[in-house]
């Protein structure tokens, strides 16, 4: 099973440099450097996730305000119909001036009351 298999294979990958002349040295990263790279990917990884929970949030405000915006301005949308309706029934109310009667009578009866209360504590 340790036997090496030599020669070239159809599809196979062939080296550019021969095994002689081949000098690189062998690469091991340091624990140090391992540790960076963890903390490196780490804060990469949280920040993308940050940035993605920013940025969804930020879409569900727009999509939510443009939502009620709608909502609400066509609940306050008034058509020719109910515009009509509403001058016929301001048409329909006597024209008793700014008050209406019975508004007269009760202010009338306030002032009444203060009279009295000012009589009561002059005393």
């Amino acid at each position: 099973m340790e036997a090496r298999m030599r020669g070239t294979f159809p599809g196979g990958p062939r080296k550019s440099v021969v095994a002689t002349e081949r000098n690189a040295p062998t690469r091991l990263a340091s624990v140090q450097q391992i540790e960076e790279q963890a903390a490196r990917s780490y804060t990469r990884r949280g920040s993308g996730k940050r940035r993605k929970r920013l940025f969804f949030g930020f879409l569900s405000a727009v999509v939510v305000s443009g939502a009620l915006g709608l909502y609400m301005g066509l609940q306050s949308h008034t058509t020719l119909e109910e515009v009509r309706a509403a001058e016929a029934a301001a048409a329909k109310r006597p024209a008793a001036g700014e008050f209406s009667n019975e508004l007269n009578k009760a202010m009338a009866e306030l002032w009444r009351m203060e009279d009295v209360e000012f009589q009561r504590n002059r005393r």
